[in-house]
């Protein structure tokens, strides 16, 4: 086995038992964001610390990237935009491998974006991990933080 072949595989090894962290934002995202889930079955679970999942697969096996973030697309462009800034978010419907979404945000006016539909929700409820594909979410109602009083 060549070097090359080895290295990719020690890579992907490594990055299977691993989340792949995007971004020193993602590491220090704080985890006191809660949000109500609203599934299509109108069952709705209250979720801390959300997390966006896209999953990849190729030749070489699948993998996560995990963000702290929700990621849409709006035109050819990707956006991250922070849960905390995040109002509410509704599913307007599946397409494919694409889903339209409404997000209403605290401080500036409500857009339309698409999402891919096998992205997964995840979060920690109060009887384990949360997960659930975007395509199955009918809404999703984010808590603004509560100021932190100083001492």
């Amino acid at each position: 086995m060549g070097p090359i072949l080895l290295a990719l595989q020690l890579i992907l090894a490594t990055s299977l038992l691993h989340p792949v962290y995007t971004s020193e934002e993602d590491k220090a995202a704080k985890k006191d964001i809660e949000a109500t889930v609203t599934d299509r079955q109108g069952v709705s679970t209250t979720i801390k610390d959300p997390r966006c999942i896209t999953q990849t697969k190729s030749m070489f096996g699948a993998s996560e990237k995990v963000e702290r973030f929700i990621v849409v697309h709006h035109g050819e462009a990707t956006i991250k935009i922070q849960f905390e800034t995040v109002k509410s978010l509704s599913v307007s419907k599946v397409e494919g491998d694409s889903i339209h979404i409404k997000l209403e945000f605290w401080d500036e006016e409500p857009a339309e974006f698409k999402m891919n539909s096998g992205t997964l929700l995840r979060g920690d409820s109060k009887y384990g991990e949360y997960e659930l594909v975007v395509s199955e979410i009918k809404k999703v109602s984010f808590e603004k933080k509560k100021a932190r009083s100083g001492g």
